[in-house]
């Protein structure tokens, strides 16, 4: 699990610290930063995988960018940031990098050129367990023998950090950020009529195959066909309409092209019976359900589905979905990170104020983070939300979260 996250010099957070939990939600205006501070955690991801490209970029989630727009170059600053620092802290473990520009220098070409490893520094507990500058650096071993390497500029030494001191805190931090990545589901992507440009396990980023790991879960054994009916019970419970969830072969179905999932045509389409129609007729395909629905189904099937990455954003985690919907989903989705360890560890963007009032902010397990721009400078800036009794007499006289953050008390709202 990330404990800390250390952002500086990325985009423009120009020093941020976020201390998370297992769920943690961020809200604030437009363009105050959130996907920022999201696609930094989504950059040191590419860092522990041991390359930073446009390539890896993609795969995670993150918006292409000019290398001096990703930097910070704020016109309060005295001088655009030369580097971007990254770290991250687990419970014994960390890991930092130090960015800069491409390897092959400041006039490369940004579309497929890595970027520069200039430090990363690699602790356990109080002891450094390797680090580099530039293109020299050392190892130790689990025995405690110590290995100087020759580091490549464009490439990173975490792969190696996680061979050397095999299973453990170090290996499963690195893991975790090189799994990390930024969803956020579309409805042409969900329905397969547009195939998914940045496919994972086990959902892409936009939310392409959403069929095949459904499917892959009632083939995979009785543990994961169980997982199946309680993302069905979960999303009867949710959705009101929805009975079953099937699937089947499709090809020449109106609006869906075909091979548009991962399947060869005809490719695999998603039905979901509707409880109120005759059974001759009742079962809707991805195409013809409602696209709250869908994104239900694609965020239950993420909590549930064991491919899933150990720590995950989800960009707009209201899209598409009645207030009172994302309320109570999300409310759903904090009993379930709390209550069961192997569910993933959460971060979301909303901008639904009733989702708010879902949170238990008196679990220390469940953060909420204030994100807005400085007036003056420009710079994103990050305030965790903390339980205050201020908060629980608010909540005595009707002020819920939400209405506090409408008001403008929590700050977090846009200037007009």
């Amino acid at each position: 699990m990330l404990r800390r996250v250390h952002i500086r010099g990325f985009k423009t957070a120009i020093d941020a610290v976020l201390d998370l939990g297992r769920l943690n939600v961020f809200v604030g205006p437009n363009g105050a930063g959130k996907s920022n501070l999201l696609e930094a955690i989504a950059v040191l991801g590419c860092a522990a995988s041991g390359r930073v490209d446009y390539d890896a970029f993609r795969a995670r989630g993150i918006r292409p960018g000019k290398p001096g727009l990703l930097k910070t170059a704020l016109s309060s600053e005295k001088r655009a940031a030369r580097t971007i620092l990254l770290e991250a802290v687990s419970d014994s473990t960390r890991y930092q990098v130090v960015l800069g520009d491409s390897a092959l220098g400041r006039g490369a070409s940004t579309g497929s050129a890595a970027w520069r490893f200039d430090k990363e520094t690699f602790s356990e507990g109080e002891q450094e367990v390797g680090s580099r500058s530039k293109g020299e650096g050392y190892l130790v071993h689990a025995d405690g023998a110590r290995q100087a390497i020759t580091a490549r500029l464009d490439r990173g030494i975490a792969p190696l950090v996680g061979t050397t001191r095999g299973e453990g805190e170090m290996s499963s931090l690195l893991r975790a950020l090189e799994e990390f990545a930024i969803y956020a589901p579309l409805p042409p992507m969900l329905r397969a009529q547009i195939p998914d440009p940045a496919q994972k396990q086990p959902v892409g980023l936009m939310g392409g195959g959403l069929a095949e790991a459904l499917l892959e879960l009632k083939q995979a054994g009785a543990k994961n066909a169980a997982l199946l009916r309680r993302i069905e019970q979960e999303l009867k419970e949710l959705g009101g309409w929805v009975e079953r969830v099937s699937f089947e072969p499709e090809s020449g179905y109106p609006g869906v092209p075909t091979g548009a999932g991962r399947s060869l045509d005809p490719h695999l389409g998603l039905r979901l019976q509707d409880r109120y129609l005759r059974s001759e007729v009742g079962w809707l395909s991805a195409v013809e359900a409602n696209e709250g629905t869908l994104h239900v189904l694609f965020l239950l099937t993420m909590l549930y589905h064991p491919t899933t990455p150990q720590v995950l954003a989800i960009d707009n985690v209201d899209q598409s979905l009645n207030p009172q919907l994302a309320r109570y989903l999300l409310a759903r989705v904090q009993a379930l990170v709390l209550a069961e360890p192997k569910r993933p560890q959460l971060l979301v963007t909303t901008h639904n104020p009733l989702a708010l009032d879902a949170l238990d902010l008196k679990d220390d397990r469940v953060r909420l983070f204030i994100v807005s721009r400085d007036k003056r400078t420009g710079a994103t800036s990050v305030e965790r939300m903390h339980h205050t009794d201020a908060l629980e007499r608010a909540k005595e006289h009707n002020m819920t979260l939400s209405r506090l953050w409408l008001s403008g008390a929590l700050g977090g709202m846009p200037g007009v």
